[in-house]
């Protein structure tokens, strides 16, 4: 007897899902599109948010890396669990992505970095020596490829006024988050989103993005028309063109029952250009778990009717299939972490778009690619006839058109930890080599007077390289600045002009000035903190603490500063006198107690005047802080307009006619400025700007009255011989 075979109802999702693929398989206007349309976003604000499909808005950020692969254990741990909180705190409302662009830099951007300018001496054949030696160890690594990382999250809304309040506070919680991972983190706004589409759809071509918002309104043209390629080409179903470069996209099938931490590492260490991406969706919470509990009840069901059929065949009714077994416990497994553990329900769709210049290049990064993925456990598949769709998902926009999505709980989706190495590569004038990323093989290139603190100190164990480390550093300061460089070995030197001169002093001399050195850099750190009205009053207090032990444990070796021993070794230091003050004497020359400074505050800082009432004190400020008539300052400072400043200060101070401040405004001067140096050649400009406008009259009255008096014949008197 044949069984019945009963129609399955479809629900209103399935038959709309159904009508949308016919839809799109009927579809008659593929060879009509442009490249433009093919961009799956709709309008980009200048603030960054772009709306990518009706009622849907996204923002971009753009984090660094930190050092997470080189960590020990402890610090890994430490990092995994404040990834899998940052994870943790989308909920189902947001959905977000996660961007790794891999792209060829072009030849010239790093060759700048490491070329070492000639300097017309006879040391130039060594720089040159020196720039090949560097582009060879470039050539090694892969610092021709430009890495960055961005995290793109979205939301539905019913207009860009409901969705941008929400969007900024999202923002502000997603760059918290990274700052307690210690990230950087910087939000993209539409320009720098604009950019960066046009750096992959222009991978073909170094040309650099030209835009400016106000060239939409007279040029009638979108912002698609400024970042799109020359063309798209979907021609056959495993690849594509656009411009000169073929991509192929693939989506990786998640098949390993444990992931590893480095497989996003090892594919973002491929020495080629793509693009990973990571659509990340979190599942509701109720949800997911009954989600769960529905799937447990039909193993259950279909464990149950197992047993059955084996009571019915004779055999024991404990054997069921395999299968059936390990679903059940993974699924209760899975049902206990989402209830008991600090766990999500996640849906990831994992994209990866290789590129290359020819289509044989390309199959050998597709392979190379997969056979990563292979090596844990993975399978890395080519989305056959959806190309188009796989390489608009990679865009770092927040758009998925590819429905091939993992479910995976928050620890397995953090798994694929962001972060690697932190690369140093700076790209300053006087950036220095510093060796090779152990991790990278890239190279370590920094300008250390970029850097907040420009010393350094070398430490190591004997035998670890701390001489070759010091003569490396003086080597590439000789050649590429133009920095002294003092050797000093523990002796002490006086500097005269820019040279360093070793001193003649027997050894308590010198010990007595190395006492004073550290007690001269004491007292003016201490200084300088007494100036800064952020430092804290402990941080004098400790400071002052220390001038006391190191003045306590000099006086008591040498004496007082002011002792004759102690001014003939150093009263050739220029702070000699300063440090003299340290101690207050009585007539016979014996100490009678320490300087203020030991024990209060001597230095109130410097605060600028925030507000005043009159503009007679606006003017008094403005002379002292900017030292000239800054009306927009005392604008500031009063609260009135340039206007009701000028009114109430005519005749102490003139607007200058003929002179304009660099924003537009009239220059004004004081009166003791303007009624003074070759006042008749101002009265001569006042006169003929008073013709003009009379409100320099005022300038008139006052110049005239400050004409110097003309001399009478009897009072010019000539010298026989004066030229």
């Amino acid at each position: 007897m044949q069984p019945v075979k009963t129609k399955k109802k479809l629900s209103r999702a399935d038959k709309k899902q159904i009508e949308a693929a016919i839809a799109r398989a009927n579809r008659t206007d593929k060879k009509e599109k442009s490249a433009q349309d093919s961009i799956p976003y709709e309008r980009m604000w200048p603030d960054g948010i772009c709306r990518v499909a009706d009622g849907h808005y996204t923002k971009t950020i753009q984090f660094q890396d930190i050092n997470y692969q080189l960590s020990q254990n402890e610090d890994k741990t430490a990092i995994f669990e404040g990834w899998c909180d940052f994870l943790n705190y989308f909920d189902s409302s947001i959905r977000f992505e996660l961007s790794f662009l891999n792209l060829a830099a072009s030849e010239e951007t790093f060759a700048r970095a490491i070329s070492i300018p000639l300097q017309g001496d006879d040391f130039d054949s060594i720089r040159t020596e020196y720039t090949e030696m560097l582009q060879n160890q470039l050539a090694r690594g892969n610092n021709g490829l430009i890495k960055t990382k961005y995290l793109t999250f979205g939301i539905d809304a019913d207009s860009i006024k409901a969705a941008k309040p929400r969007l900024e506070r999202i923002e502000t919680d997603i760059l918290n988050n990274f700052k307690r991972l210690g990230v950087a983190a910087e939000t993209l706004d539409g320009k720098a989103r604009l950019a960066q589409l046009h750096g992959i759809f222009h991978m073909d071509e170094q040309v650099p993005f030209r835009f400016d918002w106000s060239w939409l309104a007279a040029s009638g043209l979108s912002t698609k028309d400024f970042i799109a390629p020359s063309g798209f080409e979907f021609r056959t179903g495993k690849q594509f063109r656009m411009g000169k470069k073929y991509g192929a996209v693939s989506f990786l099938q998640i098949l390993a029952p444990e992931l590893n931490d480095r497989m996003l590492a090892d594919f973002l260490d491929m020495e080629s250009s793509l693009i990973v991406s990571l659509h990340i969706q979190s599942v509701d919470q109720v949800k997911a778990i009954k989600t769960v509990k529905r799937k447990i009840t039909d193993l259950d069901k279909s464990k149950i009717e197992e047993q059955k059929k084996a009571v019915r065949a004779g055999y024991d009714m404990d054997i069921i299939p395999s299968d059936l077994a390990t679903y059940g416990a993974e699924a209760k497994k899975l049902l206990q972490d989402l209830q008991s553990r600090n766990e999500r329900m996640f849906l990831v769709t994992f994209l990866i778009m290789n590129t290359a210049d020819n289509p044989r290049q390309l199959d050998n990064n597709v392979f190379q690619a997969s056979s990563i993925a292979q090596k844990y456990n993975c399978q890395l598949t080519r989305l056959d006839f959806q190309q188009e769709e796989g390489l608009m998902s990679c865009l770092p926009l927040g758009v998925n058109q590819v429905e091939i999505q993992r479910g995976l709980t928050t620890s397995s989706t953090a798994i694929f930890v962001p972060f690697t190495t932190q690369e140093l590569f700076q790209n300053g004038r006087e950036a220095l080599y510093y060796g090779i990323n152990a991790l990278s093989s890239n190279l370590i290139m920094v300008d250390r007077k970029l850097l907040k603190n420009p010393n350094g100190l070398i430490l190591g164990t004997p035998g670890s390289g701390k001489s070759f480390s010091a003569k490396r550093e003086i080597a590439n300061c000789f050649l590429l600045t133009t920095d002294d460089i003092t050797v000093v070995d523990g002796m002490v030197y006086f500097r005269e002009n820019s040279r360093m001169i070793r001193s003649d002093l027997n050894a308590t001399a010198e010990a007595r000035v190395k006492g004073l050195v550290g007690l001269r850099d004491c007292v003016q750190e201490l200084i300088d903190l007494e100036m800064d009205a952020a430092a804290p009053d402990s941080a004098i207090r400790e400071k002052q603490s220390e001038l006391n032990r190191l003045y306590d444990s000099f006086s008591a070796k040498y004496g007082l500063i002011n002792d004759r021993a102690n001014r003939l070794a150093f009263s050739d230091d220029s702070s000699y006198y300063l440090l003299c003050a340290l101690e207050v004497l009585d007539e016979d020359g014996r100490l009678e107690r320490k300087a203020d400074m030991f024990t209060k505050r001597t230095i109130k800082p410097h605060e600028a005047v925030a507000s005043v009432d009159t503009a007679a004190e606006a003017l008094a400020v403005s002379i002292s802080e900017e030292a000239c008539v800054d009306m927009g300052y005392m604008a500031e400072l009063t609260g009135k307009t340039r206007e009701e400043l000028a009114a109430e200060l005519q005749g102490v101070i003139f607007r200058v006619p003929g002179q304009l401040e660099p924003d537009g405004t009239p220059h004004y001067v004081t009166a003791d400025e303007y009624l003074s140096g070759n006042v008749r050649r101002k009265l001569r400009q006042a006169q003929r700007a008073a013709e003009q406008d009379p409100a320099f009259s005022i300038n008139v009255e006052a110049l005239t009255a400050a004409q110097p008096k003309d001399l009478d014949a009897s009072e010019i008197e000539v010298r026989l011989g004066a030229t």
